[in-house]
């Protein structure tokens, strides 16, 4: 008998083998145990953020100081945006609402 299979079959048998099955169990354990742990961290999440101060975000627009500059100098373009942002969205619900008014 040739020792080098031997040794090969051990290091399958007793190395290889009991490391595949512990990592398959990690990897099932970890799926069965994934959807507790997102409640988990929703409910702490959700219980953090009752009894903390909410945090103030600051904007950080990707445009350039030109570009603001050229439309903070158009007047009124705050009130521009919210009509034609409430015009599109009245027009996509009136869409929707004929869209599924056919079934």
């Amino acid at each position: 008998m040739d020792w080098s299979v031997f040794i090969h079959s051990f290091k399958d048998i007793f190395i290889y083998l009991p490391s595949w099955i512990l990592s398959e169990l990690q990897t099932f354990f970890s799926n069965i145990f994934l959807p507790l742990s997102w409640f988990f961290n929703l409910l702490k999440g959700f219980f953090s953020g009752l009894s903390s101060v909410p945090s103030i975000t600051t904007l950080s627009w990707g445009f350039t100081d030109n570009v603001i500059t050229f439309f903070n100098t158009i007047p009124y373009w705050n009130y521009l945006m919210f009509g034609v942002a409430s015009a599109l969205s009245i027009l996509i619900l009136v869409f929707l609402f004929r869209r599924f008014s056919d079934f």
